[in-house]
């Protein structure tokens, strides 16, 4: 089943720049939630007129710490099997409920990649939503590749988001003609804890590139070169002999995340939001 899933999404996500088709989207999205392989709830969310997939993992311990909403890379879905699933799955179990959010796909016809940037917003809103009907209001955005990306943007433009910190895993510094998708302009206006955690044989976009996004961290706060970076609100990790899908190492990306998770997210506020409702 998880062959059959991946084998689509890369059939129905052939390329970046089409503008989002919600007709294929919602035929992924059916066939996640009715997979008779799926943990946790399958629940679908509102973001104005879009209705879209988030799979929701409810944390397993005595002392819950909050909760993560999880982006997947470009031609993925919520249940990927390489980061994705593991992460949902594994949180859980530190204490962490997740939510990993479905992405606008792409569609057939070429566009600008402006869909994604229209769209994402208000998923994320909607998944925050969703968590705060759970009484979860400590939270965290995880993205990984363009996920990543995107989440950073959205964090730069919302101070008011209600996410209190952010894990970049695999991020890129994407040559991209939409203007709006411009991740070190987007790290250098974030305040929150951030973790940068990519593999080192990650992409050339994220290993080649870590170095420049260490750098624009530290001169929008004009922190010295050589300060100790374990003293920062920005870390960042790079885990040896693993690739852009952390093959072979989804214990150690989970072990590395929940560390970070402990020393940052007792201390990082979440932005203001209005008290959570119930519906």
């Amino acid at each position: 089943m998880v062959k059959t899933l991946a084998a689509l999404i890369l059939t129905l996500s052939a390329g970046l720049a089409f503008a989002a088709d919600s007709d294929r989207e919602k035929r992924l999205g059916d066939m996640l939630s009715t997979s008779a392989t799926l943990t946790g709830e399958a629940v679908w969310l509102d973001a104005g007129a879009d209705k879209f997939l988030g799979l929701y993992t409810g944390q397993t311990t005595r002392t819950p710490q909050g909760g993560a909403i999880i982006l997947h890379d470009a031609g993925m879905h919520p249940d990927w099997p390489a980061v994705i699933a593991p992460l949902r799955r594994e949180l859980p179990k530190h204490g962490w409920s997740t939510l990993a959010v479905q992405l606008p796909l792409p569609g057939e016809a070429k566009a600008d990649n402006s869909a994604l940037l229209d769209q994402a917003p208000a998923r994320i809103k909607a998944a925050v939503a969703f968590l705060h009907t759970k009484d979860i209001t400590r939270i965290v955005l995880i993205g990984h590749g363009q996920g990543a990306t995107l989440g950073a943007t959205f964090l730069a433009n919302d101070t008011q988001s209600g996410i209190g910190a952010l894990i970049g895993i695999g991020m890129s510094i994407e040559k991209a003609q939409e203007p709006r998708l411009q991740l070190l302009a987007a790290l250098e206006k974030i305040s929150l804890p951030i973790l940068d955690i990519y593999g080192s044989r990650d992409e050339d976009s994220s290993r080649a590139r870590a170095e420049r996004r260490n750098a624009a961290v530290r001169a929008s706060e004009n922190i010295p070169a050589k300060r100790p970076e374990n003293t920062l609100r920005y870390r960042q990790i790079e885990i040896p002999g693993t690739d852009h899908l952390f093959t072979a190492s989804d214990a150690i990306l989970a072990k590395r995340i929940t560390g970070w998770l402990k020393k940052y997210a007792a201390t990082a506020q979440s932005s203001p939001q209005p008290a959570p409702t119930k519906p």
